[in-house]
């Protein structure tokens, strides 16, 4: 089994191009015993919706059918499911050790063949395979802010899948509108159409950062807050705010449904002002 540290490495890579971990048993069948009673974990080189590809040191049957969970981040659910192995190809891997320099290795396609219907979006929304197939035609954008590196990748990955121009940041020094004693943008229009922040960041809080968007009249009103522990007394003040609110770990089909009803509200004419995304590349630069 890898340890955390091994499994951090992996995540800071990025969404596209991060290792994830399958952990996987043959299944036991009615005329067979089990032929691998135990779990072997394996890294994932290629994941769909519709299968996965790995490379393993023995050799599988084809049709082989395997229990499977897979883990691609600490912030995306475990998939559980079942697959069937498709397509067993040898091949002649380098090992760490000069005495034998080629190792014997199997690279094993399986299908799934008992997978759910949130399971398979959940990989297509992981690994991008959406990207480009559901756009909204209005520009969209989104501003992130969030300190923690690997759960705002995710949050940009899924934003960009999309069709969203994200803008994210650490802290909300880069926000428009933090950066301005008033809003920047002009009559009718605003920066973006969202904006997801933490609760918790460097210089400000979450709570600060909203009520300094309103007191410089913000007019975006799509605003969603993360916390890992909600207080009764927090869940509140975000009511009152106007906030949505999420709790790390958040599920994706939450996350994505939030963005199903904010699009549902967007203005047919949806005015995007640029001069104050521009003001953030110039702060960026200096």
């Amino acid at each position: 089994m890898y340890n955390d540290t091994e499994k951090r490495k992996h995540e800071i890579m990025g969404l596209e191009k991060r290792k994830c971990f399958a952990r996987f048993r043959v299944k036991q069948y009615e005329d067979q015993e089990m032929s691998s009673p135990d779990w072997d974990t394996v890294a994932v080189k290629n994941l769909s919706a519709g299968g996965m590809l790995f490379h393993y040191h023995k050799n599988l049957e084809i049709d082989s059918l395997m229990d499977l969970t897979i883990d691609i981040s600490e912030y995306i659910p475990t998939i559980n499911c079942v697959g069937r192995v498709i397509r067993i190809e040898e091949f002649q891997s380098l090992s760490t050790q000069d005495v034998q320099p080629l190792t014997s290795m199997c690279r094993i396609a399986t299908e799934f063949t008992e997978i759910g219907k949130q399971e398979r979006e959940t990989i297509n929304i992981a690994v991008g395979e959406t990207k480009g197939k559901n756009l909204n035609l209005k520009k969209l954008r989104a501003i992130v802010l969030d300190d923690d590196y690997i759960l705002r990748t995710l949050i940009n990955d899924i934003l960009k899948n999309r069709g969203y121009e994200v803008h994210s940041s650490s802290e909300p020094f880069f926000c428009p509108v933090y950066l301005d004693s008033k809003c920047p943008c002009p009559v009718e229009h605003f920066c973006s159409n969202i904006i997801i922040t933490d609760i918790n960041m460097p210089n400000m809080t979450g709570f600060e950062f909203i009520e300094n968007l309103k007191r410089n009249a913000c007019k975006i009103q799509n605003v969603a807050i993360m916390s890992g522990r909600w207080t009764d007394e927090e869940l509140e003040h975000a009511k009152r705010l106007g906030c949505h609110t999420f709790e790390k770990p958040f599920k994706i089909d939450e996350f994505g449904k939030w963005l199903d009803d904010c699009e549902k509200k967007l203005d047919p004419d949806n005015k995007l002002s640029d001069l104050p995304i521009r003001m953030i590349k110039s702060k960026k630069n200096k």
